[in-house]
């Protein structure tokens, strides 16, 4: 009976022994899953801490871009105000310069009423000289017309330079009374 109570001990002793070994050889192959998972975790990780120094290098450069825009910008917004500010200056320098000119052109306004009076007499005036001086061309250019087949060449270029005299003046009367009207 101590025999069988030592060998069923013993039976006990090896099935336990096979069940630590399975347990064993258990834990061992859950050892190296978990060391693979383990390992293709740390590749995983190397290749996100890679990654997120090639997004942080990226990002630096995209950084120092905005900030080189940024400068860009602001030395642009400066020139702008700077412009604006000058002008503002020039309006101002406008602005008075038209007051004063309002100024003058009221003065000259009152006149203006007086020689348009004046100028009225004056245009008058022209228009008598105008119709005479349209008759004597009329008549020198007749004389021309008639002197160049009656008369030399010498006094038809005579009459001729009177004529061109005459219009001269008339030319002169039309322009200054177009002046005048003006």
């Amino acid at each position: 009976a101590k025999h069988d109570a030592e060998a069923a001990r013993a039976e006990g002793l090896v099935a336990q022994l096979e069940a630590a070994k399975t347990s064993v050889a258990k834990h061992d192959a859950e050892a190296a899953s978990a060391a693979r998972a383990l390992e293709e975790g740390r590749r995983a990780a190397a290749a996100e801490v890679e990654a997120a120094q090639r997004a942080m290098r990226h990002a630096e450069k995209e950084k120092l871009c905005v900030e080189a825009a940024l400068a860009a910008a602001e030395r642009a917004i400066e020139a702008k105000d700077a412009a604006m500010l000058s002008e503002t200056r020039a309006l101002g320098e406008r602005e008075a310069r038209a007051a004063a000119a309002e100024e003058r052109a009221a003065a000259a306004h009152a006149e203006l009423a007086k020689a348009q009076e004046a100028r009225a007499a004056e245009r008058r005036e022209h228009a008598e000289m105008l119709a005479a001086l349209q008759q004597r061309v009329a008549s020198a250019e007749t004389t021309a017309a008639n002197s160049r087949v009656a008369s030399s060449e010498a006094q038809a270029a005579a009459l001729e330079r009177q004529a061109s005299t005459h219009t001269e003046a008339l030319e002169a009367l039309a322009a200054e009374r177009r002046r005048m009207e003006a």
